[in-house]
């Protein structure tokens, strides 16, 4: 059994192992795609291993410094203020 935290109104317990990388790269393996063709973007502690997995990985400027730490990239904007869709605007406008 493992569980995370992910604030204040959200708690995460399941299997040991079991988390949101482990299910993008089941997917990622299923569909033959390779870590380095995948983008994760996240902000809390239950992203990390998704963020070290993936060949892009991007923390949002609300992540905790650990979080950012696994990241390759950190925005300049909040998951609140829309880091996600401005960090793809951005990339998709180069």
């Amino acid at each position: 059994l493992t569980s995370g935290h992910t604030g204040v109104v959200a708690a995460e317990i399941g299997p040991k192992g079991i988390d949101k990388a482990a299910g993008v790269i089941r997917l990622a393996q299923h569909l033959g795609v390779d870590a380095s063709e995948v983008l994760a973007m996240g902000d809390g502690a239950n992203d990390r291993r998704l963020l070290e997995w993936a060949g892009m990985s991007v923390a949002m400027a609300n992540a905790d410094a650990d979080t950012k730490a696994c990241a390759r990239d950190v925005t300049d904007a909040s998951h609140a203020e829309d880091g996600v869709a401005r960090y793809l605007e951005e990339l998709l406008a180069d």
